[in-house]
């Protein structure tokens, strides 16, 4: 026999929730009151301005912008959905060795201080990357490359408290909160973003190491000293995560007070799925384990997750590391998207010639390959030779379309637009503009 009841519910239209009470509005809609924000804002201004320490940041809903440090590669833009690195944020970079994560990094740097942003790099390991390397990262421009290396600040951090004292000394400097002896002082208005750098985080000491054998020396102490040194230091992974929570906070303060992109630099560790029948290791680019454990998951605004490709090859010649990135955590765009570049160590007679020199990040193979799968601008590639008419190239390299892309900015930035790219586009300013109209509707017919 059929059942009636189920042949009822599939009958019946799935019930609406029930309106509020009638009878009941509200005596006041904020949407009829348009001057009501500024309004607000200008009283609070006033009762503010009585107060000491007391800063002003009402703003309104679409008063707020996602303002970003340039990085100034497309395909990396797609990847991350906007133009750059936003304002006042962390930012992760997590690796195994040798996939030019200091590469990626001081390229970084190279975009920000184009842009006119003060950056500083802090070594936390006993590493030193030879000059004409650091040059080749910053800018493919030599001339340009050397006036960034005069420019950039320089310093290393042996244990965690001073990787903290030196970012809070250093900002305090360029916002003009400290000054010399002598009266000198530095004062970078707020609207220009500070860059951090600190390459990598987890070779720092925690502060049970570094009592054992920073503050007091390796070789100072007594034995019996430098052996409770030891048995509290040894769960270092342990007194990293203890520190990072607690300094992950305060760091939530500090990047917004003074306008700081912190990029932090990690070791990426083995990690083993243990859920599976027999233990396996989780892909690269899937894999955000490193020292301190997750404390900086819950801030960061931006993770990359670096994975080795393979070797990259110009014909026979072998010319460095293929390698892929994932943009994971991402909180001004798309997640698991991915961009790529190679790490260029191999530097031939010929790769360098007047006003340029071979970049050691080179984002150029992966750019034109991207052109040709996602069909932009009609790209072609035919043995290794691309033609795209829209740029006026035929049979060039990937390094001439990359050149003849930024050589056109009007199609860049058209490009940009159409990729929904945040910074080429507001989507914002896009929503309100395609809603908004100041003809007449036509009236209906009747």
């Amino acid at each position: 026999m059929p059942n009636k009841k189920k042949a009822k519910e599939d009958k019946d239209p799935p019930q609406q929730p029930k309106p509020p009470p009638e009878g009941t509005p509200y005596s006041y809609s904020v949407l009829d009151d348009p001057n009501r924000a500024k309004t607000t804002q200008e009283i609070i201004s006033t009762v503010a301005g009585r107060r000491k320490n007391r800063t002003l940041d009402f703003k309104t809903a679409a008063e707020v912008r996602v303002n970003t440090i340039p990085m100034n590669n497309l395909l990396m833009q797609n990847a991350m959905g906007t133009y750059g690195l936003p304002h006042a944020s962390l930012i992760e970079i997590i690796g195994a060795e040798g996939l030019g994560k200091t590469s990626l990094t001081l390229q970084m740097a190279g975009w920000a201080m184009r842009a006119g942003c003060p950056s500083l790099y802090i070594r936390c390991e006993s590493k030193q990357m030879q000059p004409h390397r650091m040059m080749r990262c910053l800018d493919s421009d030599p001339e340009m490359a050397q006036r960034m290396m005069d420019a950039l600040d320089v310093t290393s951090a042996k244990y965690l408290g001073e990787l903290e004292e030196k970012i809070e000394d250093w900002s305090a400097v360029q916002r003009g909160l400290v000054t010399g002896n002598k009266g000198s002082s530095v004062s970078v208005p707020m609207d220009t973003p500070l860059l951090i750098i600190a390459d990598p985080w987890g070779k720092l000491l925690n502060k049970a190491e570094a009592s054992g054998n920073y503050d007091w020396g390796a070789l100072g102490g007594t034995a019996a000293k430098k052996s409770k040194a030891k048995a509290v230091g040894e769960a270092s992974n342990l007194g990293h995560a203890q520190f990072a929570h607690g300094w992950a906070r305060r760091m939530g303060y500090l990047l917004p007070d003074r306008n700081i992109v912190l990029v932090l630099v990690h070791h990426q560790n083995e990690k083993i799925d243990m859920g599976a029948f027999s233990p396996v290791s989780t892909g690269a680019l899937f894999n955000k384990t490193k020292i301190g454990g997750k404390a900086f998951n819950q801030t960061s605004a931006l993770q990359f997750i670096l994975a080795r490709k393979g070797l990259a090859k110009t014909g026979d010649r072998v010319t460095g590391t293929n390698v892929d990135v994932r943009v994971e955590k991402n909180s001004v765009g798309p997640n698991n998207r991915k961009f790529g570049y190679e790490i260029r160590t191999e530097i031939a007679p010929g790769d360098d010639y007047p006003g340029f020199q071979q970049p050691a990040v080179v984002f150029d193979k992966y750019m034109a390959d991207w052109f040709v799968t996602q069909k932009l601008l009609g790209t072609t590639v035919t043995s290794g030779r691309y033609t795209c008419e829209a740029l006026g190239i035929a049979g060039r390299s990937a390094t001439e379309l990359t050149q003849a892309l930024y050589a056109h900015p009007e199609v860049l930035h058209e490009l940009g637009d159409s990729l929904g790219i945040e910074g080429y586009v507001n989507l914002v300013d896009r929503i309100a503009a395609d809603t908004a109209t100041d003809e007449p509707k036509p009236e209906e017919e009747s």
